[in-house]
């Protein structure tokens, strides 16, 4: 009896040992294929937990985050992507393929002056996005340190529209920035980029 008792107590641990393991192991995981932004019933409510997940694991394959229509209040930064290559590219775009839908927008009055910032990030393509300023003061909606092979396509970039100052789409880029078919709006200057300290 007292064998018995002391069996199933091992057995009990160690289903409990696997389950965690298994359980760590699906939460740690690298990212690759297709997820959703937005909502409670998405892979990720938001941006900002989209990107702490790249941050965190990488990618090991081809990553598309299809972004449900929304206005999403956030600053966020991106950094190097462990895990991306010409092959394995990761893909923001808007669910409804609408920019004026999906809008990443910030007052840069309470801290930061982007919507966005890229830090030695590549290999990252935002399609159908809009990135809207409201501080009055603020200039940027995107910033890149250093980056490379970035795209943006048929994206909005708005400043605020009782300044119209400053510019939308800042910073240095080592190489291959393609922006397609953008909306630059309430803005001195749509776009202030410089080449890359080697």
């Amino acid at each position: 009896m007292h064998n018995n008792t002391l069996t199933s107590g091992k057995v009990s641990g160690l289903a409990l040992a696997i389950t965690l393991f298994f359980a760590h192991n699906a939460f740690s995981q690298s990212l690759s294929g297709y997820y959703s932004i937005g909502g409670e019933q998405s892979d990720f409510p938001t941006f900002r937990s989209a990107i702490h997940k790249l941050d965190s694991f990488g990618i090991s394959g081809p990553v598309v985050f299809k972004v449900k229509d929304g206005v999403y209040y956030e600053s966020d930064t991106i950094r190097s992507v462990k895990g991306t290559s010409e092959t394995n590219t990761i893909l923001f775009q808007s669910d409804s393929r609408d920019s004026s839908m999906v809008v990443l927008e910030w007052n840069s009055q309470k801290s930061g002056n982007w919507n966005l910032w890229l830090n030695r990030a590549g290999f990252i393509t935002f399609k159908n996005i809009g990135f809207r300023q409201l501080f009055d003061g603020g200039k940027q909606n995107v910033h890149l340190i250093n980056c490379h092979n970035i795209a943006f396509e048929n994206c909005l970039f708005e400043g605020s529209n009782m300044v119209m100052d400053g510019a939308l789409l800042t910073g240095t880029v080592d190489s291959n920035l393609t922006v397609t078919n953008c909306t630059f709006q309430y803005a001195r200057q749509g776009i202030d980029l410089h080449g890359g300290a080697k």
